[in-house]
C-alpha cells in the first residue's frame, strides 16, 4: 500500500513539471527583441545586424554578432532549444553553432508592470541576455494568469 502512495505522488510530480515545462515553452514560442546582450563582458547589443530571437516549437533563430561570424538568416543559423526545470535550476539549453548562445543558460522571467511587457533573462558564465516579447497582449486574461506563473516558477527555483 505504502508503494502505491509513492507511485502516486511520483506520477504527480511529473505531470505538474510536465505541465510546467509545457506551458513555459508556450510563453518563450514567438519574437523577442534584445535589450541587453553582453558576451565575454562585451557589449554585443550595437555589433548583431538583427536584435530579435525567435523561438519556434524547437527550434530557434539567433542573432550573431559580427565580432563572432557564424552565418545569420542562412539554415545554419537556427538552433534547438529546450527548457530544463527541476527542483533548483530553471534554464534553457540551446544547441547551436552560435558560440554567443551555444550551451545551459540560466532562465529568469519577469513582469515590467512600467511598460507593461513580459521580460525573459538568460545568464551564463559567458552570458547576459535580456529581451522584451514582442507581439504581446499584457492585458489578455490568458497572459496576466501566465505571467504570474512564470513569476511563481522563477521564484521557486533558486538561481
Amino acid at each position: 500500500m505504502k508503494n502505491i502512495y509513492i507511485l502516486v505522488i511520483i506520477l504527480f510530480l511529473s505531470i505538474s513539471c510536465s505541465n510546467e515545462t509545457n506551458m513555459l515553452k508556450d510563453n518563450i514560442k514567438g519574437f523577442w527583441v534584445i535589450d541587453t546582450l553582453y558576451y565575454m563582458k562585451n557589449d554585443l547589443r550595437l555589433d548583431c545586424p538583427m536584435d530579435i530571437i525567435e523561438f519556434k516549437k524547437d527550434k530557434v533563430l539567433l542573432p550573431i554578432s559580427d565580432k563572432y561570424k557564424a552565418g545569420y538568416f542562412n539554415s545554419d543559423a537556427y538552433g534547438q532549444w529546450s527548457i530544463i526545470n527541476n527542483d533548483t535550476t530553471l534554464s534553457i539549453k540551446f544547441k547551436t553553432i552560435n558560440p554567443i548562445f551555444k550551451g545551459n543558460n540560466k532562465l529568469f522571467f519577469y513582469d515590467d508592470r512600467k511598460i507593461k511587457r513580459l521580460k525573459m533573462k538568460l545568464v551564463s558564465d559567458s552570458l547576459i541576455l535580456v529581451a522584451t516579447k514582442l507581439l504581446y497582449d499584457y492585458r489578455d486574461k490568458w497572459n496576466i494568469k501566465s505571467r504570474k506563473k512564470l513569476e511563481d516558477i522563477c521564484k521557486k527555483n533558486i538561481h
